[in-house]
């Protein structure tokens, strides 16, 4: 055979064999940033199934990291607290900084107007309380006791101010009748509902919320860069 094939130069497969595995190799070259080593015929063929894991060891393998500081320019602000209590170790002084007569005065606004455009939602029966408006003095003590709930646990609502001496919490109860707790948990609201059709806003409900303690937050501190 060899005799007979004589006129065929004895490299002639491996010269094509090599063509195409160099373009093979060009090819996965193209993939990956980073240049592949040389290996011999034999070697690439032995190694053929290894390569991907190859590849990837060696471009891991080059990573750097560079830890680049951003440049935020010269920062010229007065950072720090803008209004201290005058005395900031009493927690009515420190919530007074952000709870203010005009948050209450809003909640009572939003909250009678939502009554008055749904009180035929709300009929009193005979033992149900008759509306009267909230004022801002019931909205503070209603806001007291929501905040005094995340301390004292129960399963339902009626229970922080239940009678029921296994459940009882005289605390509650002095702060604020249920009847009236429930006839402010019933209509709270933050903003007038039959504007909601003219905006676009998906936090309409709560904007004027948000609004408030944002101008709050930016009066009473001034955070660093």
């Amino acid at each position: 055979m060899a005799d007979t094939l004589s006129d065929v130069p004895e490299d002639a497969d491996s010269d094509s064999e090599n063509d195409s595995d160099s373009s093979i190799i060009g090819n996965r070259q193209n993939k990956i940033v980073h240049r592949l080593p040389s290996y011999s015929d034999s070697e690439q063929c032995a190694n053929e199934g290894d390569d991907d894991d190859e590849t990837l060891d060696l471009a891991v393998s080059t990573w750097v990291k560079t830890n680049k500081t951003p440049n935020f320019g010269p920062f010229t602000g007065n950072p720090g607290v803008k209004q201290v209590p005058s005395e900031p170790t009493k927690v009515s002084q420190v919530t007074g900084l952000f709870l203010v007569h005009t948050f209450f005065d809003m909640l009572c606004e939003e909250t009678n107007l939502y009554y008055l455009q749904n009180q035929e939602k709300y009929v009193t029966g005979s033992k149900g309380l008759k509306w009267s408006d909230v004022t801002a003095a019931e909205m503070n003590k209603f806001v007291s006791v929501i905040i005094l709930m995340g301390q004292v646990r129960r399963d339902k609502l009626k229970d922080y101010l239940s009678t029921d001496p296994f459940l009882d919490t005289l605390l509650f109860r002095k702060i604020m009748s249920r009847n009236i707790f429930e006839q402010i948990w019933w209509c709270l609201y933050f903003n007038n509902n039959e504007l909601l059709q003219q905006s676009t806003n998906r936090l309409f409900k709560i904007q004027p919320l948000l609004d408030f303690f944002l101008e709050r937050f930016q009066t009473i501190h001034k955070p660093n860069q």
